[in-house]
Order: C-alpha cells, then sequence, then structure tokens
C-alpha cells in the first residue's frame, strides 16, 4: 500500500466519527520511519565533531551519533539532526478546547500532531511513552509537511495544534507545516512547556496564531523536582510570547505535594496579572497519578477550586478548571456583567451565547479570537 492509499483510508477511518490517532490506528495499514531528518536550525558546530544545540537552555553538547537530552536532536557527523522531522506518531482530530485553548475559534476541530522526544523529564508525564522515547522508538508514519496539512484540510480542520509531545524539538518539520498551513487558511497553535530560547521562539512565532503554555510551577525547587528545569527561562518565553502580541493561555496542573501551596499559586497569579494582564487565561488542572508519580493521590477537588478563588481574588478575568466536569469552573463568564457566554461540558461547547466577541448581555469585549 503506497502512502497516499494509506492516508486516504486514515480519512475514511476519521470520518465515521472516530478520532484519527496513528498510535491506536496506523496498525490497520502499516507504520513507518524515514529515517531522513533535517539539519537543525539553531546550533553550533565545535572542534571534533562536536555540536552544541541552541535550541534550549540546556544547550546539549552532543557528541557524534549520540542525542540530546530531548533524544530528538542527534549529532550525525558533525552536524545536528532532527530525527523527528516528517515521523509524527500521532495523527489526531481533536476539539480545541483540549489544548486547552478556551477564547481560541470555539467549538472548531484542531489536525493534532506531535513526534517522540521532549525536552523535560515530567515526573507525571500523561504521554511518557511517546516524549520519553527517540522518535525511532515510537511507532511512526512516514508523513511530509504537505501531506499532513492535506489531512487537516480534507477533516475541515480550523487550525493545527502541535501537542503531546514538545514542539520546539521537531520544530523543522513544525515550522514547514506551518508555512503551507498558512498559506490555506489554517491556523496554526503551539501547546509548550515555554523551555526554548529567545531566538527559535521568534522564528517559529511568526508563524504561530495562538500558545497553550504548561507552567508547571512557580519555584525553581518546584519545578527541578517536577520537570528536571529551572523556573525563569518559562517565564521568559511566557513574557515574550505577550510581548509579540500572539494569543497565550496558560495551564498549572496541580500537583499534591510538589506545586500545590496556595501561597504559591497565589504568586503566581499576581505575576501574570502583573506581567501579562487580567485577560489572559489561566487553567487549573487536576493530577491524576501518572508515571513516576503513581504513588500519590489525585488533586483534591476543593484544592482545584480554591486555586481558581485565588486566580479571581488576584484580579485575573478568566480562569478555568480545565479537567473535572461537569463545573462551573468550565465555562467562560463575562467579567463586567457576570453572564455565562461560553458553556462547556468538559471539552464540549454546549452553549455559546458570544455575539461575535463580544457579551450578549452587556456588550463587553472578550478577548481572544473568536472568528
Amino acid at each position: 500500500m503506497n502512502r497516499r492509499d494509506f492516508l486516504e483510508k486514515i480519512m475514511k477511518f476519521a470520518a465515521a466519527g472516530v478520532c484519527t490517532q496513528l498510535g491506536q490506528t496506523a496498525s490497520l495499514f502499516g507504520w513507518g520511519f524515514s529515517g531522513e531528518g533535517k539539519e537543525s536550525y539553531f546550533y553550533k558546530k565545535l572542534s571534533k565533531n562536536l555540536v552544541k544545540c541552541l535550541i534550549c537552555p540546556h544547550g546539549c553538547i552532543i557528541k557524534p551519533g549520540e542525542y540530546g537530552i530531548c533524544n530528538t536532536r542527534m549529532n550525525q557527523s558533525g552536524i545536528e539532526i532532527n530525527t523527528g522531522y516528517g515521523n509524527p506518531c500521532i495523527l489526531e482530530v481533536v476539539p480545541i478546547e483540549m489544548s486547552p485553548l478556551y477564547h481560541f475559534l470555539p467549538s472548531t476541530n484542531a489536525f493534532s500532531l506531535t513526534t517522540g522526544g521532549c525536552n523535560l523529564k515530567c515526573l507525571y508525564c500523561q504521554n511518557w511513552t511517546i516524549s520519553q522515547l527517540k522518535p525511532h522508538q515510537t511507532r511512526n508514519m512516514d508523513v511530509s509537511s504537505v501531506e499532513a496539512v492535506k489531512l487537516a484540510e480534507k477533516k475541515q480542520c480550523k487550525s493545527i495544534v502541535f501537542s503531546y509531545g514538545e514542539p520546539v524539538c521537531y520544530m523543522e518539520y513544525a515550522d514547514e507545516i506551518a508555512q503551507i498551513a498558512r498559506g490555506n487558511d489554517i491556523r496554526i497553535n503551539w501547546v509548550t512547556a515555554g523551555y526554548m530560547n529567545k531566538a527559535p521562539l521568534k522564528k517559529i512565532s511568526r508563524l504561530i496564531d495562538a500558545y497553550t503554555v504548561t507552567l508547571k510551577a512557580f519555584s525553581d525547587s518546584s519545578y527541578k523536582k517536577l520537570t528536571g528545569i529551572k523556573l525563569k527561562p518559562v517565564l521568559n518565553t511566557i513574557s515574550e510570547i505577550q510581548s509579540m502580541g500572539k494569543w497565550l493561555e496558560i495551564v498549572n496542573l496541580i500537583v499534591p505535594t510538589y506545586n500545590d501551596g496556595l501561597k504559591d499559586i497565589r504568586k503566581m497569579c499576581r505575576w501574570i496579572k502583573r506581567n501579562l494582564g487580567a485577560d489572559v487565561p489561566l487553567h487549573f488542572g487536576r493530577f491524576q497519578p501518572k508515571y513516576k508519580l503513581t504513588n500519590l493521590p489525585a488533586t483534591p477537588k476543593k484544592t482545584v477550586e480554591a486555586a481558581r478563588q485565588i486566580g479571581f481574588d488576584e484580579g485575573l478575568n478568566y480562569v478555568y478548571i480545565s479537567n473535572i466536569s461537569p463545573h462551573d469552573g468550565n465555562n467562560t463568564y463575562c467579567p463586567k456583567c457576570g453572564k455565562a457566554l461560553i458553556k462547556r461540558l468538559g471539552f464540549s461547547v454546549i452553549e455559546n451565547n458570544l455575539k461575535g466577541n463580544k457579551c450578549c448581555k452587556c456588550g463587553h469585549k472578550i478577548p481572544g479570537i473568536f472568528r
């Protein structure tokens, strides 16, 4: 079976109303790994065929034949190669609300894509069977940038979202897809942990419409324990995204004993209000035991609710609970009159009372991209 026939079958499967995820369905049609890779955009050649990766603050110095921390960027005879290029392990049609993005084209579908690899080592990672492996170790399909966009078009997706894994690790592939998609009137969303250098961020941002940034904690000690990285570079990324005028939403997953201290949560909310403004949506999530933290209980509902209230108390206008449903915290309310404007059940929009981008009751303008 050739590639075109494979992709046609994938889309027929999706048309039947089933979420298209290669990790679940591609075995019906066959798998492949191109193995070609693409030269990295940001790296420096050193002596003795060493390379220094400049994609993220890790700054890995990689020996020939070896990989950086992200498991994606490899030194191939003195040239840094992105081995995730053209090798997605997930192609999936999902509601945009899953990103989560609540103020960006609500009720539309997004075409989600990722490859193996990640530059974080989150103890609770829900996708560790993808993120903690090298691209060639996951089950892949050889899909070109053009074909990825064609798949998104065929499913009438309004956007392509790079999610599940960390997209900066495969940014050369994402960049090509984004260039083609923007030429076909498809929006681009980037779900990221924000651990990247300024130059790569500026390069990719010329094509990005919306960012979801996962802010894991609000102290260096908690960040280091949970993810293996520091807080400051993430805050720098968030501030830079905001300064570029990109649509931004922030997610904080509350993990018992790691980042659930209400004092730190209050500091985080204050930082967001002071540095980003009152209108940046903040999503609080409930941790479920995963990966290396199966010894912990799920986050108590009251803790997540207390965090949401702190967000409001600190002056944020849009504070959500994104993975407890049904819950009032799933909904978008007008900060001026209190009208429920977008009601959600989980990631499904069940009622939209916006008039364009304004409250149907008082006319207050709601920030976001709604058309």
